[in-house]
């Protein structure tokens, strides 16, 4: 097949030589960013003439802010008209999205004269986060929030490239660059201890005849190794098919990516033995040559007594952890990311999973709840103390309201929170509130969700007030606690009810 130019290259001159003065003539006023990143093989750089049987072509996303979302379909409508049917003899128009393959989408000749059916992507900031890493920021992700997040898919933003950006989305999504110390020694942590519990079995799987199991025990170690390396350099890994092709382009010693393939390969299990044995040995120098930790040992050792070659990859894991000690993450089991499984992609690729990913770090044994983040909009109230649990908490009114009988109001609390990933804010008045001030929450109950956490998100606390009234600023006028949210539930129809019937509503009566 013929080696096509490269998407990003084509995608890049398609938008600056086409699509530009096509947006600048027709909406002239537009501010936007624009640029190819998420998905695709020509995102990372990696693609080649097999690449181009389907999503691939002159493309491009397109940003706009939320206010002119509302033109999407007339920029549409301009680009179906006005695009050529080719640039630079590759196809511009596609096909319509298949269902029945994800809704994959391929290059499509037609007529000269007709309406051309672009690979253009046009979302706001937040609709594009949301629908591609589940989330609508990036600005302020928990520890719990990096860990639920598909490591292809933060590799496939930072590396694409920005073609113009009016919005300044590049700016906003530095945070993405790579993950935060803690998340970061957790993952060296855990694939250390990974490797650690299997250090042993290369050797003994094929003492017991089981070379297959020996061969299989080599090819995880190895894989993790190639993780460490990602780690070591601090880059994001892709998936699986393209884990090898980046790995080889890595800046680290040529003898672990020598060693590692040779174990790989190795015919017999001494030889397997020894590469890989090596492989943890010249990765612990890398280690030791990042000064993460105190410098570890690296010499090859007997297991015990047995007849087995380890560099005790364990010690290396053990003195990452203790980096870790008093964060959040030191209590979790050393798992690593889901995202180094490689036949999880129906998990970790998945926004509608990220938040059970997320809660599934932070709920591991007995984890304690998160620290919230707490935005204070207003200085005067009262801050809000810690909790060890428990009790309700109380929150003060944010400005003196005052009330006449009947009246309603919304009245400012004058804080707002990002609650933990699957909980929930439940608001009730104090005890005291009706007694004191006349007035009741007209919802009876307020129910915070825990997608209610942007930065204007101010919480309210709606009231009527049954006689003329004064609350003054940073009155205690509510109270909250969280709580997890409900499960999925599925109802099952049945014909009838096994248990014995009550009697009907008010059976209990008044005793």
């Amino acid at each position: 097949m013929k080696q096509p130019m490269k998407g990003m290259e084509l995608s890049e001159r398609f938008f600056k030589e086409i699509a530009m003065p096509l947006l600048r003539q027709a909406f002239p006023q537009l501010s936007y960013s624009a640029g190819l990143l998420g998905f695709g093989s020509d995102v990372l750089g990696y693609d080649d003439a097999v690449s181009t049987d389907h999503m691939w072509g002159p493309r491009f996303y397109l940003f706009l802010r939320p206010e002119d979302i509302d033109q999407k379909e007339a920029i549409m409508d301009m680009f179906a008209a006005q695009l050529p049917q080719e640039f630079l003899g590759y196809t511009v128009n596609f096909s319509d999205p298949d269902p029945e393959d994800g809704g994959v989408r391929c290059a499509q000749k037609q007529e000269e004269k007709a309406r051309v059916n672009p690979l253009i992507f046009i979302h706001t900031e937040a609709e594009y986060l949301k629908a591609y890493l589940g989330c609508e920021t990036v600005s302020q992700l928990s520890v719990w929030d990096w860990l639920s997040l598909s490591e292809h898919k933060l590799l496939s933003l930072t590396c694409g490239r920005w073609f113009k950006d009016d919005l300044g989305i590049e700016r906003r999504w530095g945070p993405l660059s790579y993950y935060p110390e803690t998340v970061w020694l957790y993952r060296i942590a855990s694939d250390w201890s990974l490797i650690a519990e299997e250090q042993a079995f290369v050797r003994r799987c094929a003492d017991v005849g089981d070379d297959l199991g020996s061969r299989l025990v080599c090819s995880r170690i190895a894989e993790r190794l190639m993780h460490l390396a990602f780690l070591y350099c601090r880059r994001y890994a892709p998936y699986s098919k393209w884990l090898g092709t980046a790995f080889a382009a890595l800046p680290i010693d040529p003898q672990i990516k020598t060693a590692i393939e040779a174990a790989a390969t190795a015919e017999t299990v001494e030889e397997r033995e020894r590469q890989i044995v090596r492989t943890q040995q010249r990765m612990a120098m890398l280690h030791n040559a990042r000064h993460i930790t105190e410098p570890v040992s690296t010499k090859v050792e007997t297991y015990f007594t047995r007849a087995i070659q380890v560099i005790w990859a364990d010690r290396v894991a053990e003195a990452v952890k203790k980096r870790l000690a008093g964060t959040v993450l030191e209590p979790l089991a050393p798992i690593g990311g889901f995202s180094e499984l490689a036949n999880f992609a129906a998990l970790t690729e998945h926004p509608r999973y990220r938040r059970s990913i997320a809660a599934f770090y932070q709920t591991q044994g007995e984890i304690p709840m998160e620290t919230i983040q707490i935005k204070y909009f207003d200085t005067e109230i009262d801050k809000i103390a810690p909790r060890e649990g428990g009790d309700w908490i109380d929150l003060r009114a944010a400005e003196t309201v005052r009330l006449e009988a009947g009246e309603f109001r919304l009245i400012r609390l004058g804080v707002g929170m990002i609650l933990p990933p699957g909980y929930e804010a439940h608001v009730i008045p104090r005890s005291s509130t009706f007694i004191q001030y006349g007035i009741i929450q007209t919802n009876h109950m307020g129910l915070i969700d825990e997608s209610y956490c942007g930065d204007e998100d101010e919480w309210k606390l709606p009231v009527y007030a049954l006689r003329d009234t004064v609350i003054q600023k940073n009155d205690r006028i509510c109270q909250f606690r969280i709580a997890k949210k409900q499960p999925r539930i599925c109802f099952e129809e049945v014909g009838k009810l096994r248990e014995k019937s009550r009697g009907g509503f008010g059976s209990t009566g008044a005793q």
